[in-house]
């Protein structure tokens, strides 16, 4: 009937307003921004990934083996307005923790082999943990290095390979592009569930109405 009764512009205008009113819009603008939030994840990547990324990949797992005997694990724990640097000592074999005292000795470095800005006096440990606690002066890249000797009255210096870790200066506060970055990736993705999900209600609520 609407087709008898207006002409062929007339009747264009009519469909593209009852298209633009339509599901199809919600279909258009939840492409829209899943098509952005497809761009924005491997932009915050690159941001994150332009950090130096080499040496991250090449020193940032957190266990290392060492000369086949031993297990050495670093993890950041924030303290404050400071980070506690704890290391844990297992025997490679057996996976057991070290039950002979160990003394150690930590390095921090600012950059990758940069200027050395923190540096322990040799250490004893009772148990298979050791931890210092240090504040770092700005948010960015550091090398951890570790040495320690096994029994520590007697044993063999060992140094494991050192850490390179993104350390933010202020922990208590969350600054830094890895805690900024996360909190963009999370609302892009959150805007494109969102999207769906009013998208996926006004195209039922089309198909039930008469």
């Amino acid at each position: 009937m609407v087709r008898e009764l207006l002409p062929a512009d007339s009747l264009a205008m009519v469909q593209g307003k009852i298209d633009a009113t339509g599901p199809y819009a919600a279909d258009a603008a939840e492409g829209a921004v899943r098509s952005l939030a497809r761009l924005s994840i491997p932009l915050l990547v690159s941001v994150a990934m332009s950090l130096d990324s080499a040496p991250v990949r090449a020193n940032g797992e957190p266990e290392k083996v060492v000369d086949g005997r031993y297990v050495v694990s670093l993890v950041l724990v924030p303290d404050r307005d400071a980070m506690i640097f704890r290391f844990a000592f297992r025997d490679f074999q057996t996976g057991k923790p070290l039950a002979d005292p160990i003394a150690y000795h930590v390095t921090i470095r600012q950059g990758h082999a940069g200027a050395v800005i923190y540096q322990t006096p040799e250490l004893v440990t009772a148990t298979s943990a050791a931890e210092v606690r240090y504040r770092v002066p700005r948010d960015g890249f550091y090398e951890t290095l570790l040495e320690f000797r096994h029994p520590a009255a007697r044993g063999t210096v060992y140094r494991p390979e050192d850490w390179y870790l993104w350390i933010p200066a202020r922990p208590d506060r969350g600054q830094g592009v890895p805690w900024t970055a996360l909190a963009v990736l999370v609302v892009a993705l959150a805007t494109v569930w969102w999207w769906r999900r009013t998208a996926v209600r006004r195209q039922r609520g089309g198909r039930s109405s008469p």
